[in-house]
């Protein structure tokens, strides 16, 4: 357990650094050249992730090496420049509904994803596992060809003058510290909320709940397949229909609130107890 969980600390914390400075180059390189060149290397990681263990699959190198390569790309794809092509083409509530309907369509992605997964492992049942990188690779192909097909959402007269000063100063993953020390108190303030809550963020939890389910609570590999597809039905369900009509209905400060109060139960009831009905 001591092992595992270094090794996957390690691995976050690496995909964390190397993040922050693939984000900021990354994030102005899209606002001057466009989005949609940028929508590929996150499926292009996840293709060389999924080769990577698949040709090596009793590495533990490659598979370190595969878990930063989908940390960083994949984050920067799905998370940054997705965020920023909705921002492109919605503006207030309207961003923030659209923002949630995605997070339904993810959830459905969360479902179907371990529910494949279940059957090819029960039609190889000798190194199934592997064969899920292969998966990986395929399914990076296919995002590829989508991402290929999304419309630019960046207009050339919207977009940024390229400062390649600016570009090189944005590589110093120290850079975010100016929000600090030359943003103003509301940024502050927004920056240190959107920290605090993207530490509970189901990508940054998600390694820690399977050392929690495999370890402590004992959960076999169905059991936890089935966990994650109920998880997912559940975001699907709040993305479609829950989520939209509090954004429409509360203020920000009641639907922040709300939702804050209830990862707060969540996750305390979760540590409260090594029960596998409470988590």
């Amino acid at each position: 357990l001591g092992k595992n969980a270094r090794v996957v600390s390690q691995c976050n914390a690496l995909a964390g650094f190397l993040g922050i400075v693939v984000n900021q180059v990354g994030g102005r390189l899209s606002d001057a050249f466009g989005r949609k060149m940028f929508c590929l290397l996150g499926p292009l990681a996840q293709v060389l992730a999924g080769a990577l263990v698949f040709s090596r699959p009793g590495s533990l190198r490659a598979l370190a090496s595969s878990k930063v390569i989908r940390g960083v790309f994949t984050t920067f794809s799905g998370t940054v420049i997705g965020t920023a092509c909705l921002r492109d083409c919605f503006k207030g509530k309207e961003l923030g509904v659209k923002v949630a309907e995605a997070g339904g369509v993810m959830g459905l992605a969360i479902m179907t994803g371990p529910l494949i997964e279940g059957l090819l492992l029960r039609r190889l049942k000798s190194g199934g596992e592997r064969m899920s990188y292969l998966l990986l690779a395929l399914s990076g192909i296919l995002n590829a060809g989508v991402a290929l097909r999304t419309p630019e959402s960046l207009a050339k007269d919207g977009r940024a003058v390229l400062d390649l000063a600016a570009v090189v100063r944005s590589a110093n993953p120290f850079g975010f510290a100016r929000v600090y020390t030359h943003g103003t108190a509301t940024l502050k303030k927004l920056a240190t909320i959107q920290l605090l809550q993207s530490m509970v963020d189901g990508k940054t939890m998600s390694d820690l709940s399977q050392i929690w389910m495999r370890e402590h609570l004992r959960l076999s590999v169905e059991s936890i397949r089935n966990f994650v597809m109920g998880f997912g039905l559940l975001s699907a369900m709040a993305g479609k229909k829950l989520t939209p009509v509090l954004l429409r209905r509360t203020s920000v400060w009641t639907y922040t609130t709300l939702t804050n109060t209830a990862n707060l139960l969540a996750f305390s009831m979760r540590g409260m107890y090594e029960r596998s009905r409470l988590f």
